[in-house]
């Protein structure tokens, strides 16, 4: 029965993997929300389970500190609520945080499943890639209404995208290397790395091929066949060369205005060329395996490989110190791209090689200055879209600092950040540990491939958001528990008619009905915002104010910690020309988010309306302390200034002359 549930949480965690890839991400309410709740139903299955007496999930001390220490993040981030200057988005990310822990969880207990997992890893990130090149080569069936040219989809975040195939290319080159399988199976496992390397050049993401070279490093350093390893992925990548060349010179596959004629048209010439290199990358494969066959290790060969070796390491240094030799040569014009504030050509493939942060550093230095101001709680889980208003110098808008590690020191400050990277830090040396202890051979292999694909993604997120993706976040942390997780034992007989005065059987009943009310409580703190979100959605969509009020209403209730159910339900009652409404429901949206310029700006624009100008100067003076750079706020500032001191009330100011009588 053991390894049966192995198999069916291997299979539960790889389709919340598929769904949260395909759902855009799982990046918003609603599909961030079934995600949840279908990780809160099989944890809760589990846990039925485990608590029965049929197996529990085995770890080692670092693999139990690691989920604890996750588990613990979650339960902070719910507690920052209290102070956060967002409450709403703290309590989503508390939701977040809890089910990226019970996902670790789970993948404890899944045991002994590295090949399934990691097979099944590798056909979803094919999958995804094979859908995004899809939108390429046949525009008018997959993305008929893409405005992008830059491959996003079904993501829709181009380095989410790029990541997701640079976790999936190191599992794709170990099956490609290894010797046990099938040739039909170890060429379509080269054939998806030659799709996962092709989608990554078309995303141009610089921090995918990053993470990509993170992960090459981890798993050619850790695993076996490192000299195949590096040839399969250099014949993969090398037959992606064309395809990527033709990509970049069509200018229906790189401009954004381009038509969907051109697109069809540039795209089935893409498709053609796809195919072709496909076919050469599949004949150098299969002539490859027959030499394998014949291949003996000589000395001669042994020779040849040390060699190799040895160019290898030295092509690394040359290019190491080529790089570091121009950094240093000129080091002031490339700190000042990649300092500086400009518009990034995002959709531009010359940006492979920018080096522009794409306002990164602005962003870095806004979360480091929100950090020092609250090192000890932060701001509050997920309030980074806020905070980032008061300490901006460009009226940049952006949701994240995109760096993880900053993310979590300004919004949970050193105490969440100490929970969240010590419970990642942890599952790390369980995992390592679990490696080095396994025998060489294929699973090996793959778990080399797991943690090198897991190291990819946490250096990533020095420049990302990824901890906000779970499309792609759930991945390695999969990763990370499975590999953590010691192998499962033959479970203990369990008596099914159990005395009624064991007190272990006892127990038991009382720990499955606790944790059966948790996981409730988790259902419910997950279900109650995205209603909320639905009604409040339902709201701005109706026709009927009557209809619109009552859905703001409801959703106000469902959630009292938000304030776009009272800033809608304020715009009904202005529109039901009842103004004095209106402006309770803003007060009451003041009192629930007081530092939220969102709320202080419309308050504002309805004391106008209300001729309340005592009302108005307050609300554009609180508006542009908590957002001093907004483009309109001092044009609001030159309207309460006029307030204090109209122009007829100056010594100087002359009267505007009177037409004279009939």
């Amino acid at each position: 029965m053991q390894p049966r549930r192995g198999t069916i949480l291997a299979l539960a965690l790889l389709a919340a993997c598929a769904y949260a890839a395909f759902a855009h991400g799982a990046v918003r309410i609603p599909d961030e929300s079934w995600l949840q709740v279908g990780v809160e139903v099989a944890a809760l299955a589990a846990a039925v389970a485990w608590l029965s007496g049929r197996g529990a999930p085995r770890a080692d001390r670092y693999g139990w500190l690691g989920a604890t220490l996750l588990l613990a993040f979650a339960v902070w981030c719910a507690i920052t609520v209290l102070w956060s200057v967002a409450p709403d988005q703290s309590w989503l990310e508390a939701n977040r945080a809890l089910t990226y822990a019970l996902v670790v969880v789970l993948a404890l207990a899944a045991g002994a499943q590295v090949e399934r997992i990691a097979t099944g890893w590798l056909v979803v990130a094919s999958a995804v890639a094979l859908y995004a090149l899809a939108g390429k080569v046949a525009p008018g069936a997959f993305a008929a209404d893409e405005p992008i040219a830059r491959l996003r989809a079904p993501l829709q975040y181009w380095n989410a995208l790029a990541l997701v195939c640079a976790m999936g290319l190191p599992v794709a080159i170990r099956a490609a290397t290894d010797r046990a399988r099938g040739d039909r199976a170890r060429l379509a496992a080269l054939a998806a790395a030659y799709a996962l390397a092709l989608t990554m050049g078309l995303t141009y993401s610089r921090g995918g091929f990053v993470a990509l070279a993170v992960a090459l490093i981890v798993m050619t350093a850790l695993g076996g066949a490192r000299l195949r390893g590096l040839a399969a992925f250099a014949i993969a990548a090398l037959g992606a060369v064309p395809g990527l060349a033709v990509a970049f010179s069509l200018n229906g596959l790189t401009n954004n205005d381009a038509t969907l004629g051109q697109r069809i048209h540039d795209g089935r010439i893409l498709g053609a060329v796809l195919l072709l290199a496909l076919g050469a990358l599949l004949a150098a494969g299969w002539y490859a395996l027959r030499f394998e066959r014949r291949f003996r290790r000589t000395r001669r060969i042994r020779h040849i490989e040390r060699w190799s070796w040895r160019v290898l390491g030295a092509l690394a240094a040359a290019t190491v110190l080529g790089g570091g030799a121009y950094l240093v040569a000129d080091h002031s014009n490339v700190w000042h791209a990649f300092t500086r504030v400009k518009e990034d050509r995002v959709y531009d493939p010359a940006r492979l090689v920018s080096t522009n942060s794409g306002n990164r550093w602005v962003w870095w230095k806004e979360a480091a200055g929100a950090f020092s101001d609250k090192p000890a709680g932060g701001w509050g889980a997920g309030s980074f879209e806020l905070v980032h208003l008061r300490y901006r110098t460009e009226p940049l808008g952006v949701r994240q600092p995109h760096n993880v590690e900053l993310q979590w020191l300004s919004e949970t400050g050193i105490v969440g950040f100490v929970l969240a990277l010590g419970g990642i830090g942890a599952l790390f040396v369980a995992a390592a540990q679990r490696v080095r202890a396994m025998s060489h051979g294929r699973e090996r292999d793959l778990a080399v491939a797991l943690l090198a694909a897991a190291a990819g993604w946490l250096v990533h997120g020095v420049v990302d958001w990824d901890w906000d993706i779970p499309g792609v976040t759930l991945p390695p942390l999969i990763f990370l528990g499975l590999l953590a997780a010691r192998p499962n034992r033959a479970p203990r007989r369990v008596d099914p008619f159990p005395d009624p005065e064991d007190r272990g059987a006892v127990g038991r009943a009382a720990a499955t009905a606790l944790a059966a009310v948790l996981l409730c409580g988790a259902l419910a703190s997950t279900l109650l915002p995205a209603i909320a979100d639905s009604r409040t959605d339902a709201a701005e969509t109706a026709s009927n104010a009557d209809t619109a009020a009552r859905d703001a209403t409801v959703a106000a209730r469902l959630n009292p910690v938000a304030v776009r159910s009272l800033i809608d339900a304020a715009a009904i009652e202005v529109r039901r020309g009842r103004l004095v409404e209106a402006r309770k429901r803003l007060l009451e949206a003041v009192g629930r988010q007081p530092e939220n310029p969102a709320v202080w700006y419309r308050l504002a624009l309805l004391s106008q309306q209300l001729a309340d100008t005592t009302g108005f100067r307050t609300a554009i003076a609180r508006f542009a302390q908590l957002d001093p750079v907004n483009p309109v706020t001092g044009a609001l500032e030159r309207q309460a200034l006029a307030l204090d001191a109209p122009p007829n009330s100056s010594a100087t100011a002359t009267a505007t002359p009177l037409p004279g009588g009939p």
